[in-house]
């Protein structure tokens, strides 16, 4: 246990011993920066600074940053600094700055996103005509049935008892039923289908 005090005691000697030295040194240093002291320099102001149109890029800009200049002369000047050719360098490692408006055109070139879309817009025509072609179907099957069901309709019969009669009847009836199939076609081909 004794020695165990005497090692503090000791630290404790020795710790007091630097404080009280480290305040010696620090005013022997203070007292010798008072002495190489040089006299203050006035800081400049805008009377003292070189004119804007003499400025270049190897030019001086650290007078402008004394605190007696002007805010509107040191922006000028530093506007020109920074428009200067060391700084604007692009490193060309951004994505973002290359010119994206004036792409080369792909030429001959379909791409699979091109192809892709060609391929669902035909299968929306394809499916806008043949839903079409079904409700025109299902307009005359309903014409059809209406006509059948119809006794107001006066039929010709004189022509019942000859062939020739008959076969004029199915040619006329014929001959309608494709105009109206291609009138049918037609108006399909024309009509907007939905994309």
């Amino acid at each position: 246990m004794r020695e165990s005090q005497s090692f503090y005691a000791r630290w404790s000697r020795r710790k007091l011993e630097t404080k009280t030295n480290t305040d010696v040194v620090d005013s022997g240093v203070s007292t010798e920066r008072d002495v190489d002291e040089e006299p203050a320099v006035p800081a400049l102001t805008d009377a003292d600074m070189p004119s804007l149109e003499t400025l270049h890029d190897d030019s001086d800009y650290s007078g402008f940053l004394s605190p007696d200049v002007s805010d509107k002369l040191r922006e000028v000047a530093l506007r020109k600094l920074f428009h200067g050719k060391a700084f604007n360098i692009v490193d060309g490692l951004d994505d973002y700055d290359d010119d994206f408006i004036t792409a080369l055109p792909l030429g001959d070139i379909v791409t699979a996103d091109m192809h892709h879309q060609a391929e669902i817009k035909l299968e929306k025509e394809k499916a806008a005509l043949l839903e079409e072609s079904q409700h025109v179907a299902t307009a005359e099957e309903s014409v059809d049935e209406e006509l059948e069901n119809d006794e107001s309709v006066a039929v010709d019969t004189s022509d019942v008892g000859s062939e020739h009669g008959h076969e004029n009847q199915t040619e006329t009836a014929d001959a309608v039923s494709q105009v109206d199939n291609d009138a049918v076609l037609e108006s399909a081909k024309r009509s907007p289908t939905s994309s």
